[in-house]
């Protein structure tokens, strides 16, 4: 499965969705619990060491934002995020 997005070491948006009340997301030591809702970010990068990498962020606008762990990410998953980006252009 061929991909079209372009990826680097650095953390790239694939796509944008509506917050999901199941995802996972950690929120970090000290950050508030007013990022819960608003949209969720899927980005994804390569990582030299780790492959194909993947991370949902859960944010409602700058300083509140809550970054999930990042995730071994399948061509498959990045396919789908990039057909989803593909309506929203």
């Amino acid at each position: 499965m061929t991909t079209t997005t372009k990826l680097t070491s650095r953390w790239q948006t694939i796509c944008t969705v509506g917050y999901d009340a199941t995802l996972s997301v950690e929120r970090t030591e000290g950050s508030p619990s007013k990022a819960r809702g608003g949209v969720c970010l899927c980005q994804a990068r390569i990582s030299g060491k780790n492959g194909l990498r993947g991370r949902k962020i859960n944010t409602t606008g700058w300083p509140n934002r809550e970054i999930g762990y990042a995730f071994a990410l399948d061509a498959e998953t990045l396919a789908r995020w990039e057909k989803i980006a593909g309506g929203q252009k």
